[in-house]
């Protein structure tokens, strides 16, 4: 085991005097800079899923490309990587094996970051979502199946609908209203129209809470999740207030979901929670 080590390191400290040579650096300076740095060690040569952190792959893109474009070919970094990208299909394997298959099986996996103390997770090869509405929408399809009504009926459509409606139709105004505010008197010529366009959307939502307490029907939906923040922003500077009372009573119940609290108890102070 010793004699193998010493080869890896011999092969590794080669390498960065080939490079440092062509690129007229201090190979000697490199080495006692990089025996500074306290994660050299072996608790920091331990295996893993991956690689370190999405900096690490980075810094090794451009050391390779740094070293070939003075005609150096870094074969131990090739490989490396070669052997990091394929860790999370071995991890699959393993998990399949312990658990003999993991065909409908819901598989968590504790420590996705890639150090203790962080919660990032760059360079994830999760499946990357920006829309508010596909974020909502995937989230429950995976994990809150209950918060999405049965395809039979109307209810599975109208939440569907306000999935859509909230980012794609209540915040442009409201989102207007944010920049036409802080213009000054640049943004007064604007303000009449969105303000008539923020009162049209709240007399219609008011409405639509006449006979039902959530928006997609009786029960509580993925619907509500998403529509109640554009109706928090509008209840800070869009005008909702007492003169609507559907959608201040609808915003009560939502703040009074126990889901809500825990939330807030995690996150911390939020300024639309009232």
């Amino acid at each position: 085991m010793d004699e193998r080590a010493a080869l890896s390191r011999n092969r590794i400290h080669n390498r960065r005097m080939v490079i440092s040579k062509r690129v007229d650096a201090d190979a000697v300076s490199l080495a006692l800079a990089l025996g500074l740095d306290k994660k050299i060690a072996p608790r920091c040569l331990q295996p893993g899923a991956g690689m370190g952190g999405v900096f690490v792959e980075s810094d090794l893109d451009s050391i390779s490309s740094l070293a070939q474009s003075h005609g150096v070919s870094l074969k131990v970094l090739s490989a490396a990587r070669d052997v990091n990208q394929n860790l999370a299909e071995r991890l699959v394997e393993k998990i399949a094996h312990t658990l003999n298959s993991v065909e409908d099986k819901d598989v968590g996996i504790i420590g996705l970051a890639f150090k203790p103390n962080t919660n990032s997770v760059a360079g994830s090869s999760s499946l990357r979502l920006a829309e508010t509405g596909a974020i909502v929408d995937y989230l429950v399809d995976r994990y809150g199946k209950a918060l999405a009504p049965a395809q039979d009926g109307e209810s599975y459509w109208r939440n569907r609908y306000w999935l859509h409606y909230a980012e794609g139709s209540l915040m442009p105004p409201l989102l207007l209203k944010l920049v036409v505010n802080r213009l000054g008197l640049f943004g007064w010529a604007a303000r009449g129209f969105v303000d008539a366009q923020i009162k049209l959307h709240l007399d219609y939502l008011e409405k639509e809470l006449d006979d039902k307490q959530w928006f997609a029907g009786d029960a509580f939906s993925a619907a509500d999740i998403i529509m109640s923040f554009p109706l928090e922003a509008a209840s800070s500077r869009g005008g909702l207030n007492a003169s609507r009372p559907n959608l201040m009573s609808f915003l009560a119940r939502i703040h009074a979901r126990p889901a809500y609290q825990r939330a807030l108890s995690r996150g911390g102070p939020y300024a639309y929670a009232r």
